[in-house]
């Protein structure tokens, strides 16, 4: 007769080790509550959490501040067709906002969009807007 053991992962609540931590997958959302309680940032990608948990259960120092993005310039430049694509665009509400106005209610900003507009530094939000056509 084979044995079968079935185990169980824990809570991570019950965990206090690194290598009780680094046995397990740990859902995102169990993560974050986790880094919520002990008074971690709890934002993320999966992998960040992971790394950071690490660090906390093996003992090292944890940064407890979280990093504050600074809004983008392009949160409130004024925009034109003739506005230059730089590397550092960001499509918050301006942006998506502008295209909108230029292109009507048909427009979306899909991905393949977003990764054109990325990838042509120095052409014009009219040359864009060429490509979305």
């Amino acid at each position: 007769m084979i044995e079968t053991v079935l185990h169980f992962r824990p809570k991570l609540t019950e965990i206090s080790t690194f290598d009780a931590f680094d046995r397990w997958y740990w859902p995102v959302e169990e993560m974050q509550e986790f880094c919520r309680n002990v008074e971690l940032p709890y934002s993320g990608t999966k992998e960040e959490l992971r790394n950071r948990l690490g660090r906390y259960f093996r003992g090292e120092t944890v940064p407890r501040t979280r990093h504050v993005k600074k809004p983008s310039s392009w949160a409130k430049k004024e925009l034109s067709i003739e506005t230059e694509i730089d590397q550092n665009i960001s499509f918050g509400r301006n942006v998506r906002g502008f295209f909108l106005q230029e292109i009507g209610s048909k427009f979306v900003c899909s991905s393949d969009f977003m990764n054109w507009v990325k990838a042509h530094s120095g052409c014009t939000l009219g040359d864009a807007i060429e490509y979305w056509y």
